[in-house]
């Protein structure tokens, strides 16, 4: 069932309420091309928040689009805000605003076709950059990796649990990015911060530093770092040491 102010269209979704529908989609996901414009055509990964704003330009509630590969939209107009910080956790940063007026196909096409590279623009995003949104509780995060490849019509064929160790060293503590999230003792899934896969390794010590691909990075880190931690690898390849 659709919201009151959505209807379907034939293959589309359009917005059928008073005022206007916003979406925002920070400026982030265009410049890594996971979001993009083909002349009025808006291509998106249904992740991004939404909300109605009434004739008075009074917001609503901040929902959030629940599918995770490309779509596709024809926005009215398009908005740009800049430095803004759309919730509580969230970093202020600069988006792009989507608006929709009555009849304005918020879904271009229901038919939405399978691409594996949707699932690698995915996978950009959430793990390779680090830019998992804010809006998507810390214990979903693996649950929407899945369902963007399903959606896709194919499998990663690994264990969700795989997904979940390397979702929980990505998400870091937002009092101390050394914590992960897993570990910071806060129960509120929105209470993390997102950093890159390729970062996670200067996290965890200067011997796991001097690994990384960012090598420069990892030499500094490995002079700076004050937490001392040892891994039970790190004492095999030691010798001890």
């Amino acid at each position: 069932m659709f919201p009151k102010y959505l209807k379907k269209d034939g293959d589309s979704i359009v917005f059928d309420g008073k005022g206007s529908l916003k979406m925002y989609i920070p400026q982030k996901q265009f410049d890594l091309n996971v979001a993009s414009f083909s002349g009025k055509i808006c291509n998106f990964f249904g992740i991004v928040p939404y909300c109605v704003e009434d004739e008075h330009g009074k917001k609503g509630k901040l929902h959030k689009i629940n599918c995770p590969t490309l779509l596709q939209c024809v926005p009215s107009s398009i908005e740009t805000i800049r430095d803004t910080k759309l919730t509580k956790y969230s970093q202020n940063q600069d988006y792009k605003v989507l608006v929709f007026e009555k009849g304005a196909k918020v879904i271009l096409s229901t038919a939405v076709p399978k691409n594996i590279a949707n699932a690698e623009k995915l996978i950009n995003l959430f793990i390779i950059t680090g830019n998992i949104p804010e809006t998507i509780p810390y214990d979903q995060i693996q649950d929407y990796i899945e369902a963007n490849m399903k959606l896709n019509g194919d499998s990663y064929n690994v264990p969700l649990q795989l997904w979940g160790i390397i979702v929980s060293e990505c998400c870091r503590s937002r009092k101390d990015q050394a914590i992960p999230f897993r570990l910071s003792g806060s129960k509120d899934m929105f209470d993390y911060e997102s950093i890159s896969v390729k970062n996670v390794s200067k996290m965890v010590s200067a011997f796991s530093a001097f690994q990384s691909e960012n090598f420069d990075d990892s030499v500094i880190h490995a002079m700076t770092n004050s937490k001392a931690v040892d891994s039970p690898l790190e004492k095999v390849l030691t010798n001890g040491f």
